[in-house]
């Protein structure tokens, strides 16, 4: 019994062998060959698409991955000149290294599957447009170095939901995803996509910049304090809005329209009592549908 109970041992052992010669060999093989793969895979994905140099500042695309590299500062380029432009639909991801210093005017716009951006802390200033319409954007991180963003920086990026910044920034802050300066006087950018149906901006704020609740049309409700004195123009442009607060004594000047594309005729505007009729003058403000008291 014991010659059975051996032989047939050796049966299982011999059948288990030759199932692993089938599959290719012992496992420690197979796992080479996995590795051998991923190796080849990941040399694929690493391979250099194109590359250039840029004054002081090299570039190069890796798979999908736009990495900017060196010391100094970026050169300023028309829309199609850019380098990367013929690269600019499938870029998703932009690696910008310690080193450069600015980021220029529309170097980044129009990137529709960019997801990821790093921003090093040594770039100072991020200029107009730089990231226009980088629709698959959803959040962006501000490092304490950068002391200038000029205006429309994330204009139409339609999933953009959280801008954010280092808090050792001297010149500008965030508060909930919105973008201020950092004595949160002046509102900078409201994101396009940010989900809340109701917001009430900070008193502290005395500013709203052009174009800052552009797009957002998830907006319906929006209360602006008495603080506020300046509306810059287009801040509301193609908003969902359907009532309006607005606590300031006087109605706001603006140098152009605030509400352009944001259908206010079939919207409510809140004020104070005594403000009705003031508002029901003012250019901007009297094309509201209702005028009524806060109170009311």
């Amino acid at each position: 019994m014991v010659h059975n109970y051996n032989l047939r041992i050796k049966t299982v052992i011999a059948i288990i062998v030759i199932a692993m010669a089938a599959c290719g060999g012992s496992g420690s093989g197979n796992s080479d060959t996995g590795n051998g793969s991923s190796n080849m895979t990941k040399e694929k994905h690493e391979k250099i698409i194109a590359s250039g140099y840029s004054d002081d500042l090299e570039w190069k695309i890796v798979g999908t991955t736009l990495i900017i590299s060196g010391k100094g500062k970026m050169k300023a380029y028309a829309l199609v000149d850019r380098p990367w432009y013929n690269y600019s639909n499938d870029i998703t991801t932009l690696i910008i290294e310690d080193g450069v210093e600015n980021i220029t005017e529309r170097v980044f716009e129009r990137f529709p599957k960019l997801t990821s951006v790093t921003i090093p802390n040594t770039v100072e200033f991020i200029g107009r447009r730089a990231f226009a319409c980088c629709e698959k954007l959803k959040s962006i991180t501000i490092p304490s170095s950068v002391k200038i963003i000029r205006e429309e920086a994330f204009i139409g990026c339609t999933n953009l939901t959280s801008i954010n910044v280092d808090e050792n920034n001297t010149e500008y802050s965030a508060e909930d995803g919105v973008l201020f300066n950092k004595t949160k006087t002046t509102l900078i950018c409201y994101p396009l996509s940010k989900i809340n149906a109701t917001y009430s901006i900070p008193n502290t704020v005395t500013k709203i910049e052009q174009f800052a609740f552009a797009g957002n049309e998830n907006l319906k409700s929006v209360i602006i304090p008495s603080s506020v004195e300046i509306i810059g123009e287009n801040a509301f442009n193609t908003c969902g809005l359907t009532e309006v607060t607005n606590y300031a004594i006087s109605p706001q000047h603006s140098y152009g329209s605030i509400f352009e594309r944001t259908p206010i005729e079939q919207a409510r505007l809140r004020v104070p009592a005594d403000s009705k009729e003031a508002y029901k003058s003012a250019t901007e403000w009297r094309r509201f549908a209702g005028i009524v008291a806060i109170d009311e």
